[in-house]
């Protein structure tokens, strides 16, 4: 921007060329004319976890032209006393829960696996690649607690339905390994009609079966070493997370080989493509928000469905619950 001049100011954008867009998240934009401040004007240091959080009401000032937008959501409006309001210039604003102070997981694009997904949104739409069916991992995994996640089957590009939602403590390097192939994988997946559970190179009937549009919920509890699925809020196989009742049994993280556990998906087709939109607390499906939010006595993330009791969002929030 020229600083002062009587001219289109961008934030987001190249100045002069509407091709430059800003592909990321932003949250409290200051800009404070003829001030100059340190950056523990705006931020600190969190006492308990060590983390740089938001100080959200700094106390600045901002001059005749300065202005302070995207404060704790998508708006535009200035929050200064200046009233330098702006407005979009094409696309959507989506609000995110996600902060510096509060990460959520997405799928991992630097991942070796989760390379053969095209990410969108954040990296939270993922669509598998035609030329193989391997597993995407999230970015944050876990060996200890109790976390819950959801994940939207979006659609499939021709052929019959082969989605896998899961999870996985396995580093693969096989463009043929599906999700569910080694012994620490699980997953819900659907063989084109019939509806199984997936582990160990070898498929359980389990489950009802599930199609685009239909919300998977997963509670994985680290704690007792259970897995649960839902389908579209209905838990699964009379499985019931908040009483640790009829879970899958699963290899306790610290005898894995990576020690921790991952949210995986996987299309186990390398001719069509499939895509999975996750909400990992953000409160999005791709750009669609969640209909109408379920309970979460946590208080981190918002979700389609109730988060069972003693579970919360896989952030780095959660990590330290």
């Amino acid at each position: 921007m020229g600083i002062n001049r009587a001219a289109k100011h961008c934030v987001g954008s190249h100045g002069t060329n509407a091709n430059y867009y800003f592909d990321g998240s932003m949250s409290h934009v200051h800009f404070c004319d003829g001030y100059q401040y340190a950056a523990s004007d705006f931020g600190e240091t969190d006492s308990t976890t060590g983390e740089w959080k938001i100080k959200t009401s700094p106390s600045v000032s901002y001059g005749t032209n300065g202005f302070f937008i995207l404060k704790d959501g998508n708006s535009l409006t200035d929050q200064s006393p200046n009233s330098n309001n702006f407005s979009s210039n094409g696309g959507t604003l989506t609000k995110t829960e996600d902060s510096p102070s509060n990460v959520f997981a997405t799928w991992n694009k630097l991942d070796w696996g989760t390379t053969y997904f095209t990410l969108t949104n954040g990296s939270t739409t993922a669509q598998s690649n035609a030329s193989a069916f391997t597993y995407g991992v999230s970015t944050l995994g876990v060996n200890s607690g109790k976390f819950y996640w959801e994940v939207e089957y979006d659609a499939k590009n021709g052929g019959n339905r082969f989605p896998q939602i899961g999870i996985t403590s396995t580093q693969t390097t096989n463009t043929q390994y599906e999700l569910g192939h080694y012994a620490n994988d699980w997953c819900w997946y659907i063989n084109n009609t019939t509806s199984t559970l997936r582990n160990n190179n070898s498929d359980t009937s389990w489950g009802n079966y599930y199609q685009e549009g239909d919300i998977i919920g997963v509670a994985l509890d680290c704690t007792n070493n259970k897995l649960y699925f839902s389908k579209n809020g209905t838990w699964q196989e009379s499985g019931d997370p908040s009483a640790s009742n009829n879970g899958i049994s699963i290899t306790a993280p610290s005898s894995t080989p990576l020690g921790f556990y991952f949210p995986a998906i996987c299309y186990y087709d390398s001719t069509h493509r499939g895509t999975f939109k996750a909400n990992f607390g953000n409160g999005y499906f791709g750009t669609t928000a969640v209909s109408s939010a379920g309970t979460n006595a946590s208080g981190n993330g918002i979700f389609e469905y109730d988060v069972p009791t003693g579970y919360t969002a896989l952030s780095t929030k959660g990590l330290n619950l």
